[in-house]
């Protein structure tokens, strides 16, 4: 299966530690939070990944090597950009992206069965937070169908 990792952002919300280090590589533990990722994907079957790629590119590139495809953005294209700049990686099969700072131990195959069993044409994982104000919100019906963003 393919999956794609989102890492060209900025990491400015993480200054002064993404003054010379792209945000994906920041450590937790004993790696960087981007290799966390790619041990999650790896162990459920993901074994074909692409990563966007924008500031301090080759920092990414040294750490992982070969282990994954790079793609770089001569301009940030935002997630939805950067996801349209790799359709060719994907092809017709469907489409997993997976932010490059997010620590979670989610069921990947659980999520990719529940989004066929769903028939929508995208499923998007969110958490229940306390305030919304940094994250935004939401809405959806009982059934879990988004109706809206705030």
């Amino acid at each position: 299966m393919k999956a794609m990792v989102l890492a060209a952002g900025l990491g400015t919300r993480l200054k002064p530690i993404t003054f010379e280090l792209p945000k994906p590589m920041v450590p937790v533990l004993d790696r960087p939070v981007m290799a966390h990722i790619l041990g999650l994907l790896e162990r459920q079957g993901f074994d074909e990944v692409v990563a966007n790629l924008h500031y301090y590119p080759d920092t990414i590139r040294g750490y992982f090597g070969d282990r994954i495809e790079y793609r770089y953005e001569e301009e940030l294209l935002g997630t939805a950009g950067g996801v349209r700049g790799v359709r060719d990686f994907f092809g017709e099969d469907p489409v997993l992206v997976i932010s490059g700072d997010a620590l979670t131990d989610i069921d990947l195959n659980a999520l990719l069965e529940r989004h066929r069993s769903a028939g929508g044409i995208g499923t998007l994982t969110v958490k229940k937070v306390e305030d919304t104000r940094e994250y935004g919100v939401v809405i959806h019906d009982a059934d879990g169908r988004i109706s809206g963003l705030q």
